[in-house]
């Protein structure tokens, strides 16, 4: 069986268990259980389960029925917000959750979460993308990485440092050479940033302030979309390969969201 996933104001599965290529399409929606339609991340995790995170609250579906995590004030085992950036699981089959008021981890025993707050205040950093590298994951902040030792099971905090010690959300970190990263920014464009040391550095192949999306290919192209302007390719040595608009291809508008 193989499953297929589409973002977009509606979430929709496309199951196909057939050798012919025949498709069953299963649309999901409020009628479903759905907390709300503006899809931010899609996770389908070791077991099956297809997590759905919302700009406003959490979904799990099973194929059957959906259970929806919401934050609660007086559950600290609930979400800290309902805005999901991101859902990500790890090695160990951890489901890791970025919310706008902080960074969770859900926990099976108790269908709920832990809040993880790497600096152990009472001020919880607010985490919007990840990257997986090695034995560890990477959470980027708007002014520090923080990087999740996977069998330490410990936290190493690295302030952005360089040319820019803070970055607006929402932003997006893609792989790029070695340990390095280019991030995407909504509204400071793109950067190269080494997660050994966090220090940043802006990218010289691209003068775009604002970009929606970046999205490293098989291919190792780095794609990356700009508002009103279409989509460019760059390969890794950081030359435009491609500029695809409306006028030069089959893009019915330049306003690519993703």
């Amino acid at each position: 069986m193989k499953l297929f996933i589409s973002m977009s104001l509606i979430f929709v599965v496309i199951v196909s268990a057939q050798a012919d290529n025949r498709y069953f399409m299963e649309q999901i929606s409020l009628r479903e259980g759905l907390s709300q339609t503006s899809v931010e991340s899609v996770l389908r995790d070791a077991t099956g389960l297809v997590w759905i995170g919302t700009r406003d609250g959490l979904n799990r579906y099973d194929g059957n029925e959906m259970n929806t995590y919401f934050h609660e004030p007086d559950d600290t085992t609930s979400l800290q917000d309902n805005h999901i950036y991101f859902v990500m699981e790890d090695e160990n089959q951890d489901v890791w959750v970025g919310t706008s008021g902080g960074l969770a981890l859900y926990k099976p025993s108790i269908e709920g979460f832990e809040r993880i707050n790497p600096f152990n205040t009472d001020t919880m950093p607010i985490y919007g993308h990840y990257y997986v590298r090695d034995q560890s994951l990477v959470f980027g902040s708007s002014d520090h990485l923080a990087i999740y030792d996977l069998k330490k099971r410990s936290f190493r905090i690295l302030p952005f440092r360089g040319e820019i010690q803070a970055l607006p959300f929402p932003f997006k970190m893609v792989p790029w050479e070695g340990a390095k990263v280019v991030i995407a920014s909504r509204w400071q464009g793109l950067f190269i940033c080494d997660v050994n040391t966090a220090e940043l550095r802006r990218a010289s192949f691209c003068d775009e302030k604002d970009i929606m999306d970046a999205h490293l290919d098989i291919h190792d192209k780095l794609w990356v979309s700009v508002p009103t302007k279409g989509v460019m390719r760059f390969n890794k040595e950081g030359d435009l390969l491609a500029h695809f608009s409306e006028q030069n291809s089959g893009l019915s508008n330049n306003n690519v969201l993703e």
